[in-house]
Formats: structure tokens, C-alpha cells, sequence
């Protein structure tokens, strides 16, 4: 496999490269998502001769019936690198370079992220949040300021769940009875996996990695959620209260409360469609609902 790498890179990217700067060396390099199975991803750190740090990441599978894992991950980096193109928040992420795929070997080269990963502590969760901020509050712009109700949120995130229809009608209802609907949010996409993990930090600011999950939710707030969760669950509240606030109104959303419980169920129950090991058609609506009660009770919002 190196050899072909090597052959499509010195074909493909000849702008990155000088006949001096082969022969390239490889790393691979460990990530949540990659694993040891055959469907998992292979990750490479790409060097040039003599180089201490990479140039290009170069994502790959052990199995070629698993194409779709490179190839959703390489679409969802075109589509932020789309919708960044111009902006002063193109290096908030990797560049999509080069598709490969000759019908039994799959890989993607992006430009590799410079930084090290972030050990977040609150000081530097508040540098992180103004990045993100003013990159949502961008987007947020672009797409012309127009905001969704609760309901409307709800019937979309439920709608897209791939649950049974009688599932999505006893969710819109519990939503409905059970839970605030006093917000309205523009529609912005999410990275939809913001863990500490997936945050590179460098003198030229943030740089975000990893985008298997990128538009698997557009509601605001999804990604600072999944990150304030990992970050301190015991005051994931308290985060929300400190953060949303300010983020919501840096996107022009509306709101007339802190009282973000109905949010965080859509949060919730996008997190646990999208995870693998469920199959939405099989999931109760009861066992969505027990487990957010369980998780987010009433009482923590007291």
C-alpha cells in the first residue's frame, strides 16, 4: 500500500512537493474512531524527507467494502471546506486534497492540522468557545439569519432518526407536553463530534479534526453539548447556562429562558441514533425517554 500512496501523492500533489523531499516517511496515528477491526479507519501522518512535522494526513481502510467510511469523512471535510472558502475560519480545519479509489484500494490526503491536542481546563474552554463562536456566528450569517421553533427543531431532528413512525409520534408528543419550547435557532451545521480529543491547538489558533459526524445535526448547541459533557459532566448545567447565552445570541437565536432541557433531548436522541451500536429501527421511543430521564432528570435543573 505505501507504494501506491506514494505513487498517487508524487501524481496528484506535486504543488506540496520537491524531488528533494522524497523519499515521504509514514505514521500511523491512533483516533477514537480508529480501531483494529477490518472495517475500522487506518490513519497516516505523512512526512516529508527529513521533516520533524507532517504535511498530510492520509485516512484509509482495512477492508475496501468499507469505502463509505473515507468517503462520507472526505465529503464532510469538502463541505466545511466549502462553506469556510475565503474566510478568515478556513484554518479551522484540514483541507480536502485528493480522492483515491481505484476499485480495490480507498484512501483520502487532507493537509495535516499543526497543533497539539488540547488539555482544556476553564481558562482555555473560554479561548476555544470564542473561536467556535465567531465560526458559527460566521455561518450563521452565510445562511441569511432565518430561525426554526422548538417544534419545528423537534419534528426535523425526529424525522431524520430513522425511527418508526408510531416512535416519532409519541416523541413529538413527550416533547410537547413534557418539555420548554421557548427558543428559536437558525439552522447551522455542527462538526457533531467536538470531543477534546478532536481539538488541535497551535500559535495560529483552534484547528478541529476528525469529520465522520459532520451534518448529522444542524441544531446549535449540539457540539458545544457533546463537548461541555466530556469536559465536566458534573457541571455540564452550569456550562450550558454560562455558555449558551452568549452563543445563542452571537447566531441570532431567540430565547426567553435557560431552561435548555428540551434542547438537550434533541441533543440526546441525535447522539444515540447516530451511535453505531443502536439500530434506530429497533429503538423503543420509552427506552430513548427512560434514558434521557435517567441521565437529565428534572431535578438538575432546579
Amino acid at each position: 500500500m505505501i507504494k501506491i500512496f506514494e505513487k498517487v501523492i508524487k501524481e496528484h500533489l506535486t504543488e506540496y512537493l520537491a524531488e528533494r523531499d522524497f523519499p515521504l516517511s509514514y505514521l500511523k496515528f491512533s483516533t477514537v474512531t480508529s480501531g483494529s477491526g477490518l472495517n475500522d479507519k487506518v490513519i497516516f501522518m505523512v512526512f516529508k524527507n527529513g521533516a520533524s512535522l507532517p504535511f498530510l494526513c492520509l485516512k484509509t481502510v482495512r477492508n475496501y467494502e468499507a469505502r463509505q467510511a473515507i468517503l462520507r469523512n472526505f465529503n464532510n471535510l469538502k463541505t466545511l471546506n466549502a462553506l469556510t472558502l475565503g474566510s478568515p475560519y478556513t484554518r479551522l480545519f484540514a483541507q480536502a486534497l485528493y480522492l483515491h479509489d481505484d476499485g480495490e484500494n480507498i484512501f483520502s490526503l487532507e493537509t495535516a492540522c499543526p497543533g497539539k491536542r488540547v488539555k482544556l481546563d476553564k481558562n482555555n474552554l473560554r479561548v476555544v468557545m470564542a473561536d467556535y463562536f465567531d465560526f458559527q456566528g460566521y455561518l450563521a450569517e452565510r445562511g441569511g439569519g432565518s430561525t426554526r421553533s422548538m417544534e419545528q427543531l423537534a419534528k426535523e431532528t425526529i424525522t431524520k432518526s430513522g425511527l418508526s413512525g408510531s416512535n416519532q409520534h409519541k416523541l413529538l408528543g413527550y416533547i410537547a407536553k413534557k418539555l420548554p419550547t421557548s427558543i428559536r435557532l437558525p439552522r447551522i451545521i455542527q462538526h457533531g463530534d467536538l470531543t477534546l480529543d478532536n481539538l488541535l491547538w497551535s500559535k495560529d489558533g483552534l484547528c478541529i479534526i476528525d469529520y465522520d459526524y459532520v451534518g448529522s445535526s444542524d441544531i446549535p448547541g449540539f457540539d458545544l453539548f457533546g463537548l461541555f459533557h466530556r469536559f465536566n459532566k458534573a457541571e455540564l448545567l452550569k456550562l450550558c447556562k454560562e455558555y449558551f447565552p452568549a452563543y445563542f445570541k452571537k447566531i441570532g437565536g431567540e430565547f426567553s429562558s435557560d431552561n435548555y432541557r428540551g434542547l438537550w433531548f434533541l441533543y440526546h436522541l441525535t447522539e444515540f441514533t447516530q451511535d453505531k451500536s443502536n439500530n434506530s429501527r429497533d429503538i423503543s421511543c420509552e427506552q430513548i425517554i427512560s434514558d434521557f430521564e435517567n441521565l437529565y432528570p428534572t431535578t438538575s435543573f432546579s
